[in-house]
């Protein structure tokens, strides 16, 4: 009679097993079972030295490719590890390059948070500083991978909590930022730039004849809030923000 009871408890068991299963698995892994609507748009600006080969983003099984302006699923965490393939098409060598990522904090909010996918060092002024730059410059035609780093993504959640937003981010756009040449010039916003003359912390237009007129920040630049890696090469990259474009 003791071997039969032991039987049917064990029978049971093995009946309910997978119930209990089934009502457990949901609540566990729901973000993976119903991944939301992701977007990222990329606008293009005049004469970007760089093209956007490959745009990767996080899914359950790795990374995945998209492309800007369509649609797609992705779970909660499918912004960490964002990963861009850049390519040079300018016929310049580049020695600096700067991706900027913008999030809204919500629907309404016209402030967003703004990540930063860098490659290389911003130089400082001087030409006779570039070979301290750690990474090869970009070749005409060569391509280089950059990375948000998971410091950063988690920073940048941290704002936007604080900011009660939605740190799902559903939506997001990617710039191309300040890219600088191995000639001394860059580009941004559209516009060639050089070093003032009389201030070469300031950069202003090639072909701008009156030097008080410096390039001015985009409208996305000029509200959003930039996240600031704790990192210590991330933060060596962060001293150099007032250098990154020119003065207002």
């Amino acid at each position: 009679m003791h071997k039969k009871g032991i039987a049917m408890r064990a029978l049971l068991f093995l009946m309910l097993a997978p119930i209990l299963w089934l009502m457990l698995a949901p609540a566990n892994h729901s973000y993976s079972q119903n991944p939301a609507e992701r977007s990222i748009e990329k606008p293009i600006q005049h004469k970007e030295p760089v093209d956007m080969e490959d745009i990767q983003v996080r899914d359950d099984q790795g990374l995945k490719s998209v492309k800007p302006g369509s649609k797609f699923h992705g779970n909660e965490d499918w912004l960490k590890g964002l990963t861009l393939r850049l390519k040079n098409t300018s016929d310049k060598s580049i020695v600096y390059a700067e991706i900027r990522v913008y999030v809204p904090t919500s629907e309404t909010e016209d402030k967003p948070v703004a990540f930063s996918l860098r490659y290389g060092v911003m130089p400082r002024p001087g030409s006779d500083n570039f070979g301290l730059n750690p990474s090869q410059p970009i070749a005409h035609g060569r391509s280089v991978t950059v990375t948000l780093s998971d410091d950063d993504y988690e920073l940048g959640k941290n704002i936007v909590r604080e900011k009660r937003g939605n740190v799902n981010f559903n939506h997001l756009e990617i710039r191309v930022g300040m890219i600088v040449f191995d000639d001394g010039t860059a580009w941004k916003n559209g516009y060639s730039l050089r070093r003032d003359p009389n201030d070469p912390e300031r950069w202003v237009p090639v072909d701008e004849p009156n030097p008080n007129l410096a390039l001015r920040r985009g409208y996305y630049g000029r509200k959003a809030a930039s996240v600031r890696s704790t990192s210590s090469k991330a933060t060596e990259l962060a001293s150099h923000k007032l250098n990154h474009g020119p003065r207002q």
